[in-house]
């Protein structure tokens, strides 16, 4: 990894070091499995998900040859960061759900980063847009 990947990495207990990326598919086969899931015009939701936007977007061009073009991108956090103040980030909002974190592990995990992130949309749909959100 870059140096400062490793210092920001070690710093913030996220666990991604050498060699756990040495262990993982190559960017290309990342690509094409993400593109397969996703599609060509795909609904996104994330929080901050500008950010991440822009790593699938560098992703797919350099992998695919072409753009990431979703359908509808909803950010949870411009959503919070709209209708109240202070910590906005994922582990500070998430408890304004009310629900226990998916696995008491980290929220720089992907899986329990996207059972958050669905934890606070569904929070803030109730909350600002809709009388219920229900789990497809």
């Amino acid at each position: 990894l870059p140096q400062p990947i490793a210092e920001y990495n070690g710093r913030n207990n996220t666990g991604i070091c050498d060699e756990f990326i040495k262990k993982q598919p190559k960017a290309y086969m990342v690509a094409q499995k993400l593109y397969e899931f996703l599609g060509d015009s795909p609904v996104l939701v994330g929080h901050n998900l500008s950010f991440a936007e822009t790593f699938i977007n560098k992703l797919y061009v350099q992998n695919l040859g072409k753009c990431l073009e979703p359908k509808e991108s909803i950010d949870t956090l411009a959503i919070c960061r709209e209708k109240f103040g202070g910590s906005h980030k994922l582990c500070d909002v998430h408890k304004l759900t009310k629900k226990t974190h998916s696995s008491g592990k980290s929220y720089h995990n992907s899986l329990d980063d996207c059972l958050a992130t669905l934890d606070v949309l569904e929070y803030l749909t109730n909350k600002y847009y809709v009388k219920t959100f229900e789990r497809g």
